[in-house]
């Protein structure tokens, strides 16, 4: 892939126009792609590191389609991973204030509905940073949700301004795994 460091691990799935990636720059972090949910639009992984077993996904859902073809993905993802962490990033397209927009569009809606629905919890923080900026404008569609298995251990959720090699922010945070009084480890 155009633009990123050969010492990087780069896990995409499908044929064509792939979309989406998730990238390792641990060589001890073992991860594996799960076909069953992914495509050019959606990499599920299975991560292991130090004993700490979660799954990963990276989802793109273009404007121009029916947001209700990438919540069944979604969908197909939270089924393979039931019982287990599951963290979620996402270009969703999608406008909310729940997620620190200025505006909640259509498709902010219907995600909104899905992601109460679902016990998914949104780990993006109100920074005043856009997720996704151009010359013609900004917006914060960019999104990292995780499932009650795994919020608890997902923390310093930050929004770079530094530029990347798309028009969307670097979005970094942390897994920490800690004891049973919620202390690190």
């Amino acid at each position: 892939m155009a633009g990123f460091s050969k010492g990087l691990k780069i896990l995409t799935h499908g044929e064509g126009r792939i979309r989406a990636a998730i990238l390792i720059n641990n060589n001890e972090v073992d991860t594996i792609t799960v076909m069953q949910g992914s495509n050019e639009d959606a990499i599920l992984t299975e991560i292991k590191y130090k004993g700490i077993s979660l799954f990963g996904a990276s989802i793109y859902m273009p404007i121009d389609r029916d947001i209700n073809l990438d919540l069944n993905t979604m969908e197909n993802i939270l089924q393979y991973t039931t019982g287990k962490g599951l963290l979620l990033a996402m270009d969703s397209n999608a406008r909310s204030k729940l997620w620190y927009d200025k505006q909640t569009n259509a498709r902010g809606r219907t995600l909104e509905e899905y992601i109460i629905a679902k016990d998914l919890h949104i780990i993006n923080m109100d920074t005043g940073i856009p997720t996704f900026e151009t010359n013609g404008g900004c917006s914060w569609i960019n999104l990292t949700l995780c499932n009650g298995k795994l919020s608890q251990n997902t923390e310093r959720w930050t929004c770079g301004e530094e530029e990347s090699c798309a028009d969307h922010k670097l979005i970094c945070f942390d897994i920490v795994s800690k004891d049973s009084e919620g202390n690190i480890i």
